[in-house]
């Protein structure tokens, strides 16, 4: 595998940015985008780090974020470039390529 195709809301709470991964429930935060960006490509680098070393598929065992954010993503105008992010693993090989697509949305109340 040397694509992973992820994609990404993000949204704003009070001063930090988040982006939520929807085919995998991976998330960051930060307080800038450009800094968003590189946060969530080294925790999607990181469980792959995890997956290589229980030698599993990569990203194996995480859950689809919840329904919530998938709407987010749908609603959402404003697309945001990303492209591809190669990221090494420490000590390891190259990692698949993420490949997001990312999408700024406005955070919905979850229903009770």
């Amino acid at each position: 595998m040397d694509q992973i195709k992820i994609n990404v809301v993000l949204y704003q709470e009070d001063k930090w940015w988040i982006a939520q991964g929807l085919e995998f429930d991976i998330s960051a935060q930060a307080s800038s985008l450009p800094e968003l960006h590189n946060l969530f490509a080294m925790k999607v680098a990181t469980e792959i780090a995890i997956s290589q070393d229980l030698k599993i598929q990569p990203l194996a065992g995480i859950a689809p974020a919840p329904d919530l954010f998938w709407q987010m993503f749908k609603e959402a105008t404003m697309e945001v470039s990303a492209g591809a992010t190669p990221v090494r693993i420490e000590d390891g090989p190259l990692a698949p390529h993420i490949i997001s697509c990312m999408k700024i949305g406005q955070r919905a109340e979850m229903a009770a």
